[in-house]
């Protein structure tokens, strides 16, 4: 009797079985990575677009009284002067909104916030809760970022 190389089905059954179980729990792994990121970068542009309407109250004092950050809604805002001129407008990504802040953000001409209280934004990956808090200083306009997990 000759002996046969190769595997029986059993054998490979089970190998497809583990491959699957692991390739499972990696494309769930990969989603949250993916959802974090997303989450991450629209903070940091957030924060970005922040110091960037401030910089834009400062340099342009003659043009306009203010500029402003508007949140028409939960997924957008808007960056404008007080003339109504749009410098930009900024959708975020359809896993990441904001979950509580002002309706608006108004730099005087000196770089500050027009209210007299820290500003909080607070943005938010829908799927596992997870949330970045942009705080704007009252005093200073200094913008800081830091994150939370419900």
């Amino acid at each position: 009797m000759k002996k046969q190389n190769g595997f029986t089905l059993i054998e490979l059954i089970i190998v497809i079985s583990i491959a699957m179980i692991v390739l499972a729990i990696s494309v769930g792994s990969y989603r949250d990575s993916i959802a974090r990121v997303k989450l991450r970068s629209s903070a940091d542009g957030l924060v970005a677009d922040i110091k960037y309407a401030q910089q834009l109250a400062i340099t342009n004092p003659n043009e306009a009284q203010f500029c402003r950050i508007r949140f028409p809604n939960n997924k957008s805002y808007v960056i404008e002067d007080s003339t109504g001129k749009v410098f930009k407008t900024v959708d975020f990504p359809r896993v990441v909104s904001i979950s509580s802040g002002p309706s608006q953000i108004i730099f005087l001409i000196n770089g500050t916030p027009q209210i007299n209280t820290d500003i909080q934004i607070t943005l938010v990956e829908n799927r596992h809760n997870k949330n970045r808090i942009i705080t704007v200083k009252k005093i200073t306009g200094e913008v800081v970022q830091s994150s939370t997990t419900h």
